[in-house]
Order: C-alpha cells, then structure tokens, then sequence
C-alpha cells in the first residue's frame, strides 16, 4: 500500500515500472519513474560516446546506462525483474554479461539518402513498457510518401515539451501524455472513417438502435471511450492497430483480409474434403474480384457482414447447410 503521499515503500507492489530492453525496472513514486523516463535517452547517448572515445570502438552500453541511472534515481530500494525470470533486490548481485561483437557498416549514408526523420529517432522519447525508437526501425517501416509524413509527424509529437508527462488511464494504470495523444488522433481518424462510412450507407443513428441493426451498423458506431477506458496495454494495441493500418496499402490490407477469410475456411471446412472445392471457388471469386471490383470487395470485408463470421460446426448437416449458404451470398457478389 502505498503512503499519504503516495510513495510504495514495497517496490515490488509499486504500479511504477518501466521496461527497458528485457528488464523492468520498479519505482517508488511517480516522480522518480518520470525522472528515470526524462534522463534515459540522454544518459545512453553519454555513455555509448564516452566508450567509443576511449575505446575507439562502439560499445552498447544501454543496458549498464539503465542501471546506473536506476540506481541513481531510485533511492528507496531496488527491484528489477529481469528477461529470465529473476528478480533483482540488491544492486551489489547484479551481474552484467554476453556482450556480442558485430560489425558496424562504414559506408556513410550520402545526402541523397537523407529523410526528413534522421536525426529524429535518437531523441524519442521512450514510453512505459516500450524500447527507445531506432533509425533503422522505423525506416524499415516507410514504404510510401503518406507513410513517410504520418511516421515524420508522429516522431515530431514525441519530441514536444511534456511528451513524457504522466497521466492516469484506465485499470489504475499511467501513460505518457503523447501516447495518450497519439491514441486521440488514432481515434479520430477512425471515427472519420466510420463517419464516412455511414453517410455512404445512408444509416442514421438517430433513429437505428445498436442492439437492433445489423452487425455492419453496429461495427459502424460512434466509439464514445476514452483513454481512461483502456488500460495502459490495450492503450498501446489501439494505437499499434491504427499505425499499422496506415501504413499499408488499400491493396496490403485486401490482400490480408483475403488471406485471413480463406484460412478461416480451411480451419472449418478444410479437413473435408467434400468442401475443398468450395473452397477453391471461393478463393477464385474473392481473386477474381481483387482484379475487377476491388473497391467493391474492400467495402465487402470491412462492412462486418455476417458471412465474414465463421464460427467452428460441429453437426454435419449444418456445415454442409452453412457452407452452401456462403457460396450462394458469394454469387451474389
């Protein structure tokens, strides 16, 4: 239980901690995670340079930078649960070792290769339970101009003043106040998109109720939750979710929607094998559709239709009745 002032002594109980690398580190107040949070960065950066001038070689040195400024910043104890289980209760047993040694590229990069985010990735700040963003990451990632300026955007935000401030979310949980800013714009523009979607579709929900419409209309509504309605986890897996699904293409995401319902298939139907030609025709029209009438298709997958839904049969009779029903809503496409 934590004191009147909200200080837990037992660091083991605190709701303070923050996964750097494979280890999680536990403080015992919200002040000295926030200035554990603020300094990492920086304090990486300053021993990673200090070891290569006396060195003349890069030295890793994140993990020893972490500890060194969790034992400096946590001054009421010590615990550390580290990547195989144990936990670290006493500075003096801690042993760092299995550094590997790799060669580093040294081909610079020419000014024709340089993006509007280098530069950037070194000074993100990192979020509870994530890693410092790196370079290649995140370039790994950019596959399009759009995607390019939403990732320039995105890197931006994290580097404002207060990005690294602490606000309360769901399940008691904390975040920083860019993932809770990240999660408002994810949001946001899904909402848009929804909006849209309805006003094509023609649905009013002033006058359908959610309960009584179909599942389109009722994947359709309006998502009145907030950030203090996730936990800090699911926080990050909404926002995960939107920047994944920027990132891809309209032609990645059918062609992923495609592959999913198909193995849906098979993981029903496939170990029949008087269905493995409906199967296959299934996939032919879902293909042959790709190719004429995919704008169609798209809005076929993302409607939420009930032949999407494919749920396990056990009784005979009715896989083959289901089965029959999906290739006759398919030739009406």
């Amino acid at each position: 239980m934590p004191s009147k002032n909200g200080v837990f002594y037992e660091l083991k109980e605190s709701p303070y901690s923050f996964m750097y690398g494979d280890c999680t580190f536990f403080f015992s107040s919200r002040k000295h995670l926030s200035s554990f949070m603020d300094k990492i960065c920086v304090r990486t950066q300053w021993l990673d340079d200090s070891m290569e001038k006396r060195f003349h070689f890069y030295v890793n040195m994140q993990l020893v930078a972490a500890f060194q400024l969790y034992f400096t910043v946590e001054t009421r104890g010590c615990y550390v649960r580290l990547e195989n289980g144990e936990e670290l209760t006493c500075r003096e047993n801690l042993r760092l070792n299995g550094l590997k040694a790799s060669v580093r590229a040294s081909t610079p990069q020419s000014e024709s290769t340089t993006t509007p985010f280098d530069g950037l990735c070194g000074r993100i700040p990192p979020t509870p339970g994530s890693c410092p963003v790196s370079y290649k990451e995140v370039k790994a990632e950019i596959k399009s101009a759009r995607v390019l300026n939403n990732t320039v955007a995105r890197l931006l935000r994290a580097t404002r003043k207060g990005a690294l401030d602490l606000t309360n979310v769901g399940e008691g949980g904390i975040a920083t106040r860019y993932e809770v800013r990240e999660f408002q714009i994810a949001k946001a523009v899904n909402e848009r998109r929804k909006s849209l979607r309805r006003k094509k579709l023609g649905i009013d929900y002033g006058q359908t109720l959610g309960l009584m419409g179909t599942l389109q209309q009722n994947n359709l509504l309006p998502d009145k939750r907030t950030a203090r309605d996730f936990s800090p986890i699911a926080l990050k897996r909404f926002i995960k979710r939107y920047e994944e699904l920027s990132a891809t293409s309209s032609y990645e995401r059918l062609n992923r929607y495609y592959k999913n319902y198909i193995k849906g298939l098979d993981t029903v139907f496939g170990g029949y094998s008087e269905f493995d030609a409906a199967i296959s025709q299934i996939a032919r029209k879902i293909e042959s559709m790709m190719k004429s009438n995919a704008g169609k298709l798209m809005e076929f997958f993302e409607s939420g239709d009930e032949l999407l839904n494919i749920e396990y049969i056990y009784a005979p009779e009715d896989r083959a009745d289901k089965m029959g029903y999906i290739l006759d809503r398919w030739a009406e496409l």
